[in-house]
């Protein structure tokens, strides 16, 4: 491969970021060819030390995407960041999908029971509240306690709607770190 061919190859790859983004890269690894030629080394061996292009250009657009889901934060930005940092490394695709899917899965399954209690809480008010003017309706207790019982259950529903809300907060945030920690990895080897 020609340094003509690595840079063709390069901004093909990096189509979708922004013209400043780009400009940028394609700098950088302008630079990169300009010190190793006077420290005389050949095209050929700067291609070799650099990687492939299509490596180099993944592992910014999902720098790229990190980034985006930091300043604009939204479940949309962090699956695309999540996955673009995924196609990055096998090793990402092995041990991080699954646990990903099972964290997101189960953040959402606490905000559903929150609903749900909240949901069932109101309704029982209502029953109770009205239980001695519809028929066949016997509650076993007190309206008083019937009252009481349901409200408990309405605002357990609203606690663990709240606890979703910033268990979920505090996993976007998480994800993010590592993330941003996975990618200096592979970029830098650090």
């Amino acid at each position: 491969m020609t340094k003509t061919e690595f840079f063709k190859e390069l901004k093909e790859e990096l189509t979708g970021l922004s013209e400043a983004s780009l400009s940028e890269i394609l700098s950088d690894y302008e630079e990169h060819f300009s010190i190793a030629h006077e420290k005389g080394k050949s095209d050929a061996e700067v291609i070799t030390k650099l990687g492939d292009p299509a490596v180099i250009a993944k592992e910014f657009k999902a720098q790229t995407l990190v980034k985006k889901a930091e300043s604009h934060q939204s479940a949309t930005n962090l699956w695309r960041a999540v996955f673009s940092t995924i196609g990055v490394s096998l090793f990402n695709l092995i041990f991080v999908v699954g646990p990903f899917i099972g964290v997101v899965a189960t953040l959402f399954s606490f905000l559903i029971v929150g609903i749900a209690l909240m949901a069932s809480g109101l309704f029982a008010t209502v029953v109770v509240i009205f239980s001695p003017v519809i028929p066949n309706i016997s509650l076993g207790t007190s309206i008083a306690a019937g009252v009481l019982i349901s409200l408990g259950v309405f605002f357990a529903g609203i606690f663990v709607t709240v606890l979703s809300y910033y268990l979920n907060k505090f996993f976007y945030k998480l994800t993010l770190k590592y993330l941003k920690f996975n990618l200096n990895i592979i970029t830098k080897g650090v």
